[in-house]
């Protein structure tokens, strides 16, 4: 009987079964993809290593508690090379340098490969250590010459004899490219680009004071891994370590499997609320199917089939169109895994080649959850079949007042109740952990009360529809007709909405209070930044521009790691006579603008908490594993504005320390910021300031407004990828309604031929199909507005200890632009539906029963 009602119904089916598996292939294409990442970058990192047997590398000092830590592994001085070498059993010992650099066109415009970055390092002659190999031309000899690997020479048009130019930590530098090399298979790593030059060269140019990052080692013949690290390891000083080339290539595959775990996780969220949004819209349909088919399971009933079958037969129905739609998904995802793959390749992201991975976790957990979705959602309305009573055959149609009972009523204001509650007490409390699980509870309690709710709001937002005419009003009234299916039908879209209304509260707040910041809290006329949010900017630049009379006061800002009393804390390095010129830090106590290299400043909440004061002494280890003591030297209210609106930016140290005890790849500045000499005109300043940032092409100089515009953009982005990842709700919430609305022409077969007999027009029963798909629509976008602002002001609310100024924004564009799209989806929706309605027969359609 199930398989006969679904084939006995198509369309309905296939929608359905589409909605899930819409979810399911979001969920499988992200296991497929991620998998496949990991084991590309584990081939690339097994590769890289397969020739050496140990890397000597900096110790590291303490454990981060964030990505930080993981670029703190000090370098390390190249002159160790020797004395390696010297080692019984060592073959090959070469120092390797390895930096984050920006490769610039002939504008002196960052060459951008598809977002990956570019990374400058040595070669060293060693085909065992330099894992790429020359295509095309010559290996680079002398300050003169450097290799570009394939992809990027490709991409950029460039070859062998073209001049090419590099930005790394010190400044600008030009090269002849001398030839082309491949890393193993690929035509660069893993989409990364590289140019390399000697050893020598490198040392002078990519690394900061002659210090590498790590040291090769190739051991003889007959001697093993193990064997070489604990001969080298005995000829190292205490902050340096070896380890063998296995063990290198298992961290590094840790550390991107943990970034990957990170994507996989964030993924695999968007991929449940968009199976969740079809778990509605299962239980939605399920429900309007029983409804419509009273009569029929009555007979069943009354010709001899128990209450269990009837049970079991639409849960074999739901179940088989649960694995169907997991299968289609499971598929689905593959497909778009491999589209996300040849995309990255178009933009310049070269993986080298691996086959796709699909793990048979990926096909059960597809399968499974899929499946066991549907099935779930279907028990109420399948509980509900099995209660038909055999004399309900006899009825002509069937009541169903269970969803507007007072039990329903009673629980639904308690849980809203309870979400409020909670809410506002988060907000109190500072706690954003309360408020959002109150919107969670909240939006419960509204997808609870939605029978009862829908009648009031579908008269309201169904008001304008009148000017349409009769089209109108019966659209209004059809909507309202049935509260429960109405509910049901726009909880999908009320779930997606609400959504992405909190995350769009949460952000938008977020950037109005950082503009609010930059205004209040930003004394410096000019920042100096990297292009696209990313900065490639040596410190050097704050020296130069403090040797210019047109600048009165100048700060960079570095971000790094420490160790203080045991803890890895986050850092901020300033120039200490730049800070208070450039940022208002509400309030300092204590000489900031002398902070001497061993000396630190704390915000007053830290200062607070941890009963610190001026003169107090904190025991310190850096990256480079010294220890030593900083007493603190000034106590200001709050420094947010120097770390960029991070709420994180609780210790500043001098720039010095950064200097002396972190290695090359932490020494970037975030940003640099520059006040003008009295008198100086701001076009004057900028004109110098850029004269300075030249050594650094790919940073931009940027006043205020300038800044508030880019922070602007950038969370705009955010937004809109959260969007988009989040419109595999929307879509199946459209399906929701355009199925509810098929259900519902077929219901309503006699009363539209009858509508038609007594002179209605096809265009008028298209309309009135339009305009209760765009009501539907437009409730469930009004409540998920209504629960995700609501959410949204107590969740950024609770911040207002650690972000000031706070300023909680509710655009009203977007509230608009919101409802706009609630109708193009609403219109869009009804098209079938209002096509099928358009063409009954009328003769055919009032002699249906």
């Amino acid at each position: 009987m199930a398989v006969k009602n679904l084939l006995g119904h198509k369309f309905r089916t296939l929608l359905t079964a589409f909605a899930i598996a819409l979810g399911v292939a979001f969920m499988s294409g992200t296991f497929v993809l991620t998998d496949t990442i990991a084991k590309t970058f584990d081939e690339v990192f097994s590769e890289a290593n397969a020739r050496i047997d140990a890397v000597v590398q900096g110790q590291s000092a303490f454990e981060s508690t964030g990505p930080d830590g993981s670029a703190q592994r000090p370098d390390i001085d190249p002159a160790l090379t020797e004395e390696i070498q010297g080692v019984d059993g060592v073959a090959k010992a070469e120092p390797t340098v390895f930096t984050i650099g920006t490769l610039l066109d002939e504008q002196n415009e960052p060459l951008t490969m598809g977002g990956a970055p570019t990374f400058a390092a040595n070669w060293t002659g060693v085909p065992e250590i330099d894992g790429f190999d020359i295509v095309d031309g010559a290996a680079p000899e002398g300050p003169d010459e450097a290799v570009v690997d394939q992809t990027t020479a490709d991409q950029a048009e460039l070859s062998v004899g073209d001049p090419v130019r590099v930005q790394t930590i010190n400044g600008t530098f030009d090269f002849t490219m001398s030839g082309t090399a491949r890393f193993g298979s690929s035509g660069n790593l893993a989409g990364a680009s590289f140019i390399l030059a000697d050893t020598a060269t490198s040392l002078e140019r990519f690394a900061v004071g002659g210090r590498v990052q790590s040291i090769y080692v190739v051991a003889d013949d007959g001697v093993g891994q193990e064997e070489v690290v604990d001969r080298v390891g005995q000829v190292l000083p205490d902050n340096v370590e070896v380890i063998t080339a296995e063990e290198s290539t298992k961290d590094q595959q840790e550390s991107i499997t943990s970034i990957i775990d990170q994507l996989r996780i964030a993924l695999t969220v968007f991929a449940l609320v968009s199976l969740v949004a079809g778990a509605f819209l299962i239980y939605n349909t399920f429900g309007i199917i029983i409804g419509q088919r009273v009569r029929e399971l009555a007979l069943l009933r009354a010709m001899g089939s128990s209450r269990s079958q009837v049970l079991w037969s639409v849960i074999a129905e739901s179940a088989a169109i649960g694995l169907v739609a997991s299968l289609l998904g499971l598929l689905g995802g593959i497909a778009l895994a491999l589209l996300l793959q040849a995309g990255a390749s178009a933009i310049g992201l070269d993986l080298p080649t691996t086959n796709t991975v699909i793990a048979p976790r990926t096909v059960l957990v597809s399968i499974l959850v899929g499946t066991v979705i549907t099935v779930v959602s279907s028990v109420v309305p399948a509980l509900r079949a099995s209660r038909v009573a055999p004399i309900a055959a006899l009825r002509e149609a069937a009541t169903d007042d269970a969803a507007r009972s007072i039990p329903r009523l009673v629980v639904g204001v308690v849980i809203s109740v309870l979400g409020i509650a909670a809410m506002v007490n988060g907000s109190a409390d500072r706690s954003l952990g309360s408020a959002a699980f109150g919107t969670a509870i909240l939006f419960a309690g509204v997808i609870t009360l939605g029978p009862f709710i829908v009648p009031v709001i579908a008269q309201v937002l169904g008001a304008p529809l009148k000017l349409l005419g009769i089209s109108g009003t019966l659209g209004r009234d059809n909507a309202r007709r049935n509260p429960k299916r109405s509910a049901g039908t726009a909880a999908a879209l009320t779930l997606a909405v609400t959504i992405i209304t909190f995350f769009a509260i949460f952000v938008l707040s977020f950037n109005s209070s950082l503009n609010a910041a930059t205004d209040r809290y930003l004394k410096a006329d000019l920042e100096v930044g990297g292009a696209n949010g990313f900065s490639l900017i040596g410190p050097s630049l704050v020296d130069e521009l403090a040797a210019r009379d047109e600048v009165a006061a100048v700060t960079g800002v570095q971000r790094g790691q420490i160790q203080i009393d045991g803890t890895s804390r986050i850092i901020y390095g300033v120039n200490p006579p730049g800070v208070e010129a450039n940022f208002d830090l509400q309030g300092v106590e204590g000489d900031l603008a002398a902070m001497a290299p061993d000396e630190i400043a704390i915000d007053r909440g830290t200062a607070r908490i941890a009963a610190w004061g001026i003169g107090t002494q904190l025991e310190v280890t850096y990256p480079d594993g010294m220890t030593g003591v900083l007493t603190v030297a000034a106590i200001y209210s709050d420094g947010n504005i120097v770390a960029g609106g991070d709420p994180d930016s609780h210790y500043l140290v001098s720039d010095e320390v950064f200097a002396e005890h972190f290695p090359a790849n932490s020494q970037f500045l975030t940003r640099a910021v520059v006040t003008g000499a009295e008198g100086v005109a701001l076009d004057d300043l900028r004109r110098v300031v850029e004269d300075e940032a030249e050594a650094f092409p790919s940073s931009e100089v940027r006043d205020k407004e300038q800044i508030k515009d880019d922070a602007n953009g950038q969370l705009i982005v955010v937004l809109g990828l959260f969007t988009v990842l989040l419109g595999l709700a929307l879509v199946i919430g459209a399906l929701g309604v355009t199925i509810t609305l098929a259900l519902s022409v077929f219901e309503r077969t006699r009363e539209i031929g009858l509508l038609r007999a007594v002179g209605a027009t096809r265009r008028q029963m298209a309309g009135a199909i339009c305009a209760e798909s765009v009501v539907l629509t437009l409730l469930g976008t009004v409540l998920g507005l209504a629960v995700g602002i609501a959410g949204g002001v107590a969740v950024v609310s609770t911040q207002r200890d650690t972000i000031d100024p706070l300023e909680i924004t509710v655009p009203p564009f977007f509230v608009v632009a919101v409802l706009v799209i609630a109708v193009m989806i609403g219109v869009i929706a009804s098209l079938v539906p209002a096509w099928r309605a358009a063409r009954l027969n009328v003769l055919d359609a009032i002699t249906v029963e």
